[in-house]
């Protein structure tokens, strides 16, 4: 059902943007909003930031590293029609790519409160375009596959998704989801969970003065 599909956009994660946040660009220089971002971060309140930023951004409207940092705020904090917009500002400055167009459309879908409509399928599409393995667009199309009622093709759009993954992708987590929701239990076997540290780990970790072990 939709509603069944809809759920499952809840267990899409934002990892991928937030190591794009801390990465950026390979092929951009710093910007200086990144720097004045980080500066106090832990003293103020996200409103504070967000402002911040924003008042960066409308006197330096090209500075795509400002629009990289502030898009996956707006994503966390339900504003997908700016998430929209930033989006589309990293484009403009920095060009089309795969990662970029995917996350476009999964802003559409955030403000289509979950739905995946012809605008967000076709930002998916261009990604699909730029790089046939994007796995969020391939997330969200067998999403509006189901939100069709086709279920079998979405379940494998899903199946094939979820075989192309490496292991430690944090999309496979919401691919098994939207089996398992869509009624295919073919993914009901949980997969083995990632392995916490081992001995030799902690006792490195208990050898690092107080402010390593912060950091």
């Amino acid at each position: 059902t939709q509603l069944t599909a809809a759920i499952a956009v809840l267990a899409v994660p934002l990892v991928s943007w937030g190591l794009y946040v801390f990465t950026g660009s390979p092929n951009m220089p710093a910007q200086p909003f990144h720097a004045r971002a980080t500066e106090e971060p832990a003293n103020a309140p996200i409103d504070e930031l967000v402002a911040r930023a924003e008042a960066h951004l409308a006197e330096n409207p090209d500075d795509a590293r400002g629009w990289q940092v502030l898009a996956p705020v707006y994503m966390r904090i339900g504003r997908f029609g700016d998430a929209q917009t930033a989006l589309r500002n990293i484009m403009r400055i920095s060009g089309d790519s795969a990662e970029m167009q995917s996350a476009l459309g999964e802003a559409i879908v955030g403000g289509a409160q979950g739905m995946v409509t012809a605008e967000a399928e076709e930002a998916f599409n261009a990604a699909i375009a730029l790089d046939p393995k994007e796995p969020r667009a391939r997330f969200f199309l067998g999403l509006a596959l189901a939100q069709d009622g086709e279920t079998i093709d979405a379940q494998a759009m899903w199946r094939e998704m979820l075989a192309d993954l490496p292991r430690e992708s944090p999309w496979r987590v919401a691919a098994r989801q939207a089996l398992l929701s869509s009624g295919d239990t073919s993914v009901a076997g949980a997969e083995t969970a990632p392995t916490g540290p081992s001995d030799e780990d902690v006792a490195a970790a208990a050898e690092l003065s107080q402010a390593d072990r912060q950091d």
